[in-house]
């Protein structure tokens, strides 16, 4: 049984809707990697709330991105940034500094990671059990994350929705992107602004 969800920053200005959540439609994970310790710390800098668990953690619902529709706030506030040219493009509210999601570099994948910071806590009820933890290794100092796994199997299962996806329509929308671009051109930190980011 799938279910929508609905998808807010902090303070409210920018919601989404986000359509038929179900363990078959999406994967719940866990990453401990430097990026994404990196952009929680980057959007806590500018006034974000901090949505690393105590592990420098970020839980993840990973979906295709025409299961997001934004309902308030994209055209006022929906911000993005790269830690590097390259990177990921990494979303957030510009009113509140909340993370929005994670997208590739390409509107050809339309895969999104949104931290579940934006979802209600009982979000997860949907959603199933977590299928992967990731890079343990580089968890924050101190702390006891779970050890790796799922890693190969939730890439897959990826892989293979965006199959389906594109099999059953030539073109998907994806509210991230206005034809060939990102709907906000990202802001690229410079090296020193990542490496002030990103943990030892």
């Amino acid at each position: 049984m799938t279910q929508d969800l609905t998808y807010s920053c902090t303070c409210g200005k920018t919601t989404a809707r986000l359509h038929n959540v179900s363990p078959r439609t999406g994967n719940l994970a866990r990453c401990h990697c430097k990026d994404c310790q990196a952009f929680a710390t980057w959007l806590h800098q500018q006034g974000g709330a901090d949505i690393l668990d105590e592990n420098g953690g970020t839980e993840l619902w990973q979906t295709l991105a025409w299961h997001v529709e934004f309902l308030t706030g994209k055209d006022e506030n929906l911000k993005a940034m790269r830690l590097s040219p390259k990177g990921l493009i990494r979303w957030y509210a510009g009113c509140c500094h909340a993370p929005f999601g994670n997208t590739m570099g390409s509107q050809s994948m339309t895969f999104v990671g949104l931290p579940l910071s934006g979802f209600d806590a009982k979000a997860t009820d949907t959603m199933g059990e977590f299928s992967a933890s990731m890079s343990a290794k580089t968890a924050r100092a101190g702390g006891t994350p779970p050890d790796d796994f799922g890693f190969g199997k939730t890439i897959a299962r990826i892989l293979w929705r965006q199959l389906k996806g594109k099999l059953r329509a030539k073109t998907r929308a994806t509210p991230y992107w206005q034809g060939n671009a990102p709907v906000s051109d990202p802001q690229v930190l410079s090296l020193p602004e990542r490496q002030a980011v990103t943990p030892d």
